[in-house]
């Protein structure tokens, strides 16, 4: 639900003139969905490692958690 009603105030704001008052709300909301986020992807992570070993190995090598994963070379090798 969070993620949902992030959505819908970052398509209903003018992000460019918040308030201080909605960039505090916007904030949270990001926290809370950011929150949810995360507790989904571990949840996701036991189970595939748990399931899916192979599979598990390269989600570790894309981590987006991990300042040194891989894929973060890569990202920044095509960004430049």
């Amino acid at each position: 639900m969070s993620i949902f009603h992030m959505t819908e105030e970052l398509a209903a704001r003018n992000l460019v003139n918040l308030s201080q008052e909605d960039k505090s709300h916007t904030k949270k909301d990001l926290e809370r969905a950011y929150n949810h986020l995360t507790h989904q992807w571990l949840s996701y992570m036991y189970y595939t490692r748990e399931h899916y070993p192979y599979f598990f190995l390269f989600a570790m090598q894309t981590n987006p958690f991990d300042e040194n994963a891989a894929w973060l070379d890569k990202w920044y090798e095509t960004a430049v």
